[in-house]
């Protein structure tokens, strides 16, 4: 399931450095892909889509290559302790997805032409926290796994971390193209992991994403190339028999050999990506009643809508349970 984008907005800059022309020539080479190189100092515009829906799905085939000039890198507890800025956005189109908030109307996938920058403002950050070891979530605002024939970051960076005994990388993918990180030098110090949820979710909510299948598979191959492994099961939705639905994932998932962690977040959302669900997704099935969840302040000052703590309570007791019988050993590295 290779991302080929329809169209490829350049930055000026972005043709200075010398992977936004590798990237350039590897869309001309390929062809399929209509490049235009914008206007200094100018958004993107054009995209075609007489509703929102179409214009949604244009934006999802969009590319935009841009220098990264942001080096201010957020908090990414609990995953890690820090972003790691080398794409945004996803073409994948899942319904639920958080983004929704930060992207709104422009969710055209992003990429980054500096990543040396990038990871040296990354090592300032892991300079100031020595003697502890610091790490780097290059997930948190995109799933860069799609991009990477293109970008080459992701391979750059385990590289780069994998020779500094002070920094962890770690980052999450839908995606299945993960022959690149073979041979990689990687030193154990990049986890790669798989966000994965049950066959009916995938197929109702999870639009242009591989199957759980596939996903497994390329773990399964992670694996064997050496790296630490783990699954984010998200998001977590308590609708119908989701026990039962979630029992048979977790028994799929005992067919990976350990170690591996668990990640386990539940189904939440934002006022304002509920609105925009809605409009993109006007016969979604999925459950936005707010009235059936408690706000809950976020730490960028966000407010968004999560389970009542009983029913969060319940999903931590029984993933511990179930967890517990059947993949005994496993470590559930939290639950939010």
């Amino acid at each position: 399931m290779k991302f080929v984008p329809d169209v490829a907005f350049f930055e000026p800059e972005a043709l200075d450095y010398p992977r936004g022309r590798k990237i350039e020539k590897k869309l001309t080479r390929e062809g399929g892909t209509e490049i235009e190189i914008l206007p200094p100092n100018t958004r993107v515009t054009g995209l075609p889509g007489c509703t929102p829906q179409v214009a949604y799905r244009h934006s999802k085939r969009a590319l935009v290559v841009r220098v990264q000039r942001t080096f201010e890198y957020p908090s990414c507890r609990p995953s890690a302790d820090y972003q790691l800025p080398l794409s945004g956005s996803c073409p994948g189109m899942c319904q639920y997805c958080y983004l929704m908030t930060r992207f709104g109307k422009k969710p055209y996938v992003r990429v980054y032409v500096n990543v040396s920058e990038i990871l040296d403002r990354a090592e300032q950050y892991a300079e100031e926290r020595l003697p502890e070891s610091t790490s780097f979530e290059g997930a948190a605002v995109s799933d860069p796994v799609p991009v990477e024939r293109y970008t080459g970051a992701l391979g750059e960076t385990v590289r780069h971390i994998g020779a500094r005994p002070n920094i962890l990388f770690r980052f999450a993918t839908k995606f299945t193209e993960v022959e690149f990180l073979q041979n990689l030098p990687h030193q154990g110090r990049t986890t790669v992991r798989f966000s994965i949820n049950t066959p009916q979710i995938i197929r109702q909510f999870e639009y242009r994403t591989p199957s759980l299948d596939s996903r497994l598979e390329a773990a399964r191959k992670v694996r064997e190339y050496g790296y630490p492994i783990g699954f984010l099961i998200a998001p977590i939705i308590c609708s119908g028999d989701w026990m039962n639905e979630y029992r048979k994932l977790l028994m799929q998932i005992a067919s990976i050999e350990p170690p591996f962690t668990l990640e386990l977040i539940s189904h939440r959302f934002t006022e304002s990506a509920r609105k925009r669900i809605i409009e993109l997704f006007p016969n979604t099935s999925l459950p936005l009643d707010r009235e059936a969840r408690r706000f809950k302040r976020g730490k960028f000052g966000l407010g968004k809508y999560v389970y009542p703590e009983y029913k969060m309570e319940s999903i931590r007791e029984w993933f511990a349970s179930e967890v517990q019988d059947l993949l005994p050993g496993v470590e559930i590295l939290y639950t939010v």
